[in-house]
């Protein structure tokens, strides 16, 4: 008897877990206050790879996979995030954007980005009293010192986005060079657990597209943006609905960027 695709992929998925709870003998779930599901192993290749497989075979929204260590740890364009074991929170979301109520239409995902990035601010203000900024397009900085970094990816049905994967590195307790940690904030060493139960508690789609552009510290800086193709100088005056970053170049001329990197620049005297 044939069985059904939909069954076939719970199949896949159980089968999944399985093999992870093989592989890490720490492998652990339990279920968050507010819905989530945490998915907890001691060891991975990537968070957000090992989500990625699992939204691609049917597993429901809701789902954070958290690791302890991750060998593979990916960046934005290709960098590789490193964190010494068990010290910062490595971890990935799973939504399904029509899902959400409201659902967040297709061209808005940067919404849900948006979203973790401003629990995770959250997170850290209640535990240090000191509230990051968000950077343009994901990272969030003490001063313009890194504190997290955010990857998000999603899965496609043909052209359309049925699954979204944000995946967040948050220094809690070790930084590397250059970069801050929550501890050092704190004057203490902090428990990675109740920083992820704070952030997870924190989290609210629906609120973040209104708070989004008054905590990037990008609006209003000097900024030089490098990306596909060039770089530009200019005045950071605003995000679109879509998330694009405005920037108004040297002679005033307009620019909508969806991707690139930015630095911010000091202002010219």
């Amino acid at each position: 008897t044939a069985i059904s695709p939909l069954l076939a992929m719970r199949i896949f998925f159980n089968m999944t877990v399985r093999m992870f709870a093989g592989m890490n003998p720490n492998f652990v779930t339990q279920a968050h206050a507010n819905g989530w599901r945490i998915m907890h192993m001691h060891e991975t290749g990537s968070t957000n790879s090992d989500l990625m497989a699992m939204a691609r075979s049917g597993e429901a929204a809701g789902l954070v996979v958290r690791a302890d260590s991750q060998t593979a740890g990916r960046g934005r364009l290709g960098r590789v995030w490193e964190a010494p074991p068990s010290q910062n929170l490595l971890c990935s979301l799973l939504f399904r954007p029509t899902e959400l109520e409201p659902p967040v239409p297709a061209n808005q995902l940067h919404i849900l980005t948006a979203a973790v990035a401003l629990a995770a601010a959250d997170a850290c203000a209640a535990m240090t009293k000191v509230r990051p900024s968000l950077k343009w397009p994901n990272d969030l900085l003490v001063g313009e010192r890194k504190l997290a970094g955010i990857l998000a990816e999603s899965v496609f049905e043909g052209v359309t986005p049925v699954a979204v994967v944000v995946g967040i590195g948050l220094n809690v307790n070790a930084s590397p060079e250059g970069a801050v940690d929550m501890a050092s904030l704190a004057g203490y060493s902090l428990a990675v657990d109740e920083v992820l139960d704070l952030m997870l508690t924190a989290l609210d789609v629906a609120s973040a597209a209104a708070r989004y552009p008054g905590a990037l510290m990008t609006i209003g800086r000097r900024v030089r943006v490098e990306f596909e193709g060039g770089v530009l100088v200019g005045q950071a005056t605003g995000i679109t609905d879509e998330g694009r970053l405005i920037v108004l170049d040297e002679s005033g001329e307009r620019h909508d960027f969806s991707a690139g990197d930015v630095v911010h620049v000091r202002n010219q005297i």
